[in-house]
């Protein structure tokens, strides 16, 4: 079997649904807000977008390949203390990835659907695996 990098995003958002499922059991994660979502009435959301994966290898130490990816994260909820604290506590699991921060934690509102959101941006390392 050849080692493989996996997929940034569906790495991610396995790795935040298993992270933040004990401190927000009712929060989903994914790649897009669903389109029902409404403020106050839907659970909170983590959304997760992964661009601009580097691919880095180090051929003289065997099994130093890496790859990084910047990684934005949105927190959605019902307040904007409830979306930044959702998003602080996403951070905190992301920097144990490994990663580092590249943006810290920002909340606002929402221009397009006037909710509350909590963003900030981390750089990931991965390491290829071997599929099953």
């Amino acid at each position: 079997m050849i080692p493989d990098f996996p997929d940034t995003d569906e790495a991610v958002v396995d790795y935040l649904t298993g992270c933040l499922a004990e401190d927000f059991p009712d929060a989903t994660v994914g790649v897009m807000v669903p389109e029902t979502w409404r403020q106050g009435q839907d659970p909170p959301h983590v959304l997760v977008a992964t661009d601009m994966v580097t691919e880095t290898h180090a051929w003289q130490r065997p099994g130093a390949a890496a790859m990084e990816a910047t990684v934005r994260i949105t927190a959605w909820s019902g307040t904007l203390m409830d979306a930044k604290h959702l998003a602080r506590v996403a951070h905190t699991h992301l920097m144990h990835f490994p990663g580092r921060p590249a943006l810290g934690v920002t909340a606002d509102i929402d221009p397009m659907v006037r909710a509350p959101i909590a963003t900030f941006t981390a750089v990931l390392t991965f390491r290829p695996t071997i599929a099953s």
